[in-house]
């Protein structure tokens, strides 16, 4: 017997150091970060693929929640831009564009580099690098965003100067540059891109015809919002009225519409960004009558008031400038523009100003509450955020740890009906746990249609219309309906 052990110790060694080997150089870990959706199965992850002995590498991965990666393409960097963590216009993610079965990403390599791959097959079929601007040039807030047909990136033109690239998806070509200074958020519709820039001591709106590739600049410095070939925005006289006045983007005319200086409500911290949203043609604001705060819907286009509606009696507006629905609306021009004929909005109890209430306010109904919520709020998130076509309010709920447990409540934006509120949790070593930080603002859509999941991981998805969590790793976590 102990021949036969000395025997087998030539065997025992080689297959321990082939063990060593293979963890060492063979044996990698995968580590992944910013999942990003593209419909109710799939995702692009960025992935560092690492080993005991050798150098790591990077992969930006496409992601099957059933099957896992589907295929890999090697970057040197991981880094996404700023900008993928902010705004949205349209509710479409910057820095990532779908269409006809190809999808772009812009990334931040040695420069930014803008890649095209077929969708099903991982192959490359299109790259455009770019220089990257200086942190000189406040890129902070945005690098990069698209409208579904052209993909506009900040850059550096050939005379050293800050711009912005226009690049057609289908041919993949760069079409124009424009002078692009300052770091404010962009607005874009259809035709016009506009951003705030300052020269010191002035302050500019540089305004960007998309069709002609032209840009010029106009002196202007009040925030407002863009609609058609018009930007609107609160003029402020010497004789402290406030006028709504809109700038013509054909030709730089300005004209004044209406007196709203009755925007100034006392003992409020509502700021001018929070007062204003735009509904089809109408202006909705806030307003103080006879000491009560109301909502004002004023028609733009025919020039009339539409309707004055109360807020429930004891409650006062809660600034929404504290709430991210003015960064996730379906346009990010400024101010919120509202798609469906409900507005979600946060009121603040006027004697006690840690209780607050939701209210959904009917636009096509003169303004009339559809419902209050009856549950108790003891703040509201920023996190909230409207995607098309639901809002969807975080709502703490006391736990056990030493954070709120963030529930998610999705209201249906045409309806004005609660479709969900549940919690997500997570079983660790078997024991439920509730998610503590859950949010669709970061890493959620990125085109109009997307489906409506919340990444859980990168192989688990919490799909709202279904009300179920789909994916190989769902056993991981827990969804808990909410009575109401």
């Amino acid at each position: 017997m102990r021949k036969y052990f000395l025997y087998s110790i030539p065997f025992i060694l080689i297959l321990a150091i082939i063990g060593v080997i293979y963890s060492q150089y063979f044996y990698a870990s995968y580590y992944y970060s910013n999942v990003i959706p593209v419909d109710d199965k799939h995702s692009l992850v960025l992935i560092e693929q690492s080993w005991q002995q050798r150098d790591s590498q990077n992969f930006l991965a496409y992601n099957d929640i059933d099957k896992g990666i589907i295929w890999k393409f090697k970057v040197d960097s991981l880094s996404l831009m700023s900008s993928s963590q902010w705004m949205y216009e349209k509710n479409i993610r910057r820095d990532v564009m779908v269409k006809n079965g190809q999808i772009s990403i812009l990334l931040q390599q040695e420069k930014q580099e803008l890649y095209k791959f077929d969708i099903n097959t991982g192959q490359l079929l299109g790259q455009v690098s770019l220089d990257s601007p200086t942190n000189e040039d406040e890129i902070y807030y945005w690098m990069c965003l698209h409208d579904g047909q052209n993909i506009y990136c900040r850059t550096i033109n050939a005379e050293g100067e800050p711009s912005l690239a226009a690049i057609d998806f289908d041919s993949f070509q760069i079409l124009w540059y424009v002078p692009l200074k300052g770091g404010s958020a962009p607005y874009q519709n259809d035709k016009w891109i506009i951003s705030h820039e300052k020269s010191y001591p002035h302050n500019y709106l540089r305004v960007i015809s998309k069709v002609e590739g032209t840009s010029l600049l106009i002196p202007h410095s009040g925030r407002g919002f863009l609609k058609d070939d018009y930007y609107y925005y609160p003029d402020f006289l010497q004789n402290n009225e406030i006028w709504l006045s809109r700038i013509d983007l054909n030709n730089s005319h300005k004209e004044s519409l209406i007196d709203i200086s009755d925007l100034s409500i006392p003992d409020t911290d509502i700021s001018m960004s929070a007062v204003i949203a735009n509904y089809k043609d109408n202006l909705i604001y806030y307003a103080l009558h006879d000491g009560v705060q109301i909502i004002i819907s004023y028609n733009l286009k025919d020039n009339h008031w539409n309707w004055f509606s109360d807020l429930p009696t004891g409650y006062r507006i809660f600034n929404n400038d504290k709430s991210d629905y003015w960064l996730s609306s379906p346009e990010l021009t400024g101010w919120p523009i509202i798609q469906t004929p409900f507005y979600i909005i946060g009121v603040e109890n006027i004697n006690d100003q840690s209780s607050y209430k939701y209210i959904a306010v009917n636009m096509d109904s003169k303004g009339s509450i559809h419902w209050e919520s009856t549950y108790p709020i003891n703040r509201i998130s920023r996190t909230n955020n409207f995607k098309s076509p639901n809002y969807y309010l975080y709502i703490p709920i006391a736990g056990d740890s030493r954070y709120d447990n963030l529930s998610i409540m999705a209201v249906n934006g045409f309806s004005g009906d609660i479709n969900s509120w549940i919690r997500l949790g997570r079983y660790y070593k078997g024991r439920p746990q509730y998610l503590e930080d859950v949010m669709l603002t970061h890493y959620y859509a990125h085109r109009k249609d997307n489906p409506k999941v919340i990444v859980l991981d990168k192989d688990a998805f919490y799909n709202i219309d279904r009300g179920k969590i789909d994916g190989r790793h769902k056993n991981l976590f827990f969804v808990e309906d909410i009575k109401y």
